[in-house]
């Protein structure tokens, strides 16, 4: 397991991929959202493993698929686009039974910090994020109890201007990795 794993998380639509496009623009490691992988590679197959057609199946397969990325990170910093404990939100807002084991491979110390990006001012729906502002807004806040009822730091990241917000993350973690 890498030294160092942030999970970049929060509702959909807070600006996760945006930060980890500019992370790894600045060199950083970053592993972007299994959950949109899946679905994406679903709708171009025909397949069936969705999260509005099947919730739980889709579950299963996330939490698999995230598994096998996560174990092959590299020794070093690294951010990675969601991480297990959003999968036991997403099944508490679903109200669905998370996968087997899921509690025990998202408990500490899988992760050494998890940043939340506050939500932003605007929403905006696509062919992968279906819900809609206020499912959105029940995702974020049971995001951030799943990972404090796991027992995780929480850094929260203020919805600014991507530029800023980078550079803001930045610094917290430089401060961060020199305590």
């Amino acid at each position: 397991m890498p030294k160092q794993v942030y999970v970049i998380t929060g509702g959909p639509c807070v600006g996760k991929t945006t930060i980890l496009n500019d992370l790894k623009k600045k060199g950083y490691h970053v592993m972007h959202e299994i959950a949109r992988k899946i679905i994406e590679e679903q709708q171009a197959t025909g397949g069936d493993i969705l999260p509005w057609k099947d919730i739980n199946r889709f579950q299963e397969v996330l939490l698999e698929n995230h598994l096998k990325h996560e174990s092959e990170l590299p020794e070093e910093i690294v951010f990675i686009d969601r991480g297990i404990g959003d999968i036991l939100a997403y099944c508490e807002v679903y109200g669905i039974d998370p996968p087997k084991d899921t509690h025990k491979h998202g408990s500490p110390p899988r992760y050494h910090k998890i940043i939340l990006l506050d939500q932003l001012p605007s929403y905006e729906k696509d062919d992968v994020r279906k819900e809609d502002p206020e499912m959105a807004r029940k995702i974020h806040e049971s995001i951030e109890k799943v990972y404090r009822k796991l027992g995780y730091d929480i850094i929260n990241v203020p919805p600014l201007p991507p530029e800023k917000r980078l550079q803001w993350l930045i610094k917290e973690i430089r401060m961060d990795t020199h305590q």
